[in-house]
């Protein structure tokens, strides 16, 4: 017995669009950071994850995981970026929102 073949590409997708290019679970605004941050930062179970959102499926999430550790090293540059532009925005005395880089997985 043969299990169906998900290619992972399908279930992420990236348009300027839509949170300014960052990478997202197809037909969601759930961003791979987001993911990130809740089940590896934060230790939240994916299955937790799904509960909360109903548009979530296991594989997606693990989908968004798999697209992370194969380009964590982009993600980490990325991730640098943020705080340098935050630490200077801060020293440069901006009154300016400086949001976390993890944008919340709800969109709210």
């Amino acid at each position: 017995m043969s299990s169906p073949t998900i290619d992972i590409g399908r279930l992420m997708e990236s348009s300027a669009d839509v949170l300014d290019g960052e990478v997202v679970i197809r037909g969601t605004r759930v961003t791979v950071e987001s993911v990130v941050a809740a089940h590896l930062t934060h230790g939240i179970p994916l299955s937790e994850l799904t509960d909360e959102d109903p548009r979530l499926s296991l594989a997606a999430l693990y989908a968004a995981l798999a697209f992370y550790h194969k380009h964590q090293e982009d993600f980490e540059h990325q991730h640098e970026e943020d705080l340098a532009w935050g630490a200077s925005h801060v020293s440069a005395g901006s009154s300016g929102d400086i949001a976390s880089p993890v944008r919340s997985a709800s969109g709210r």
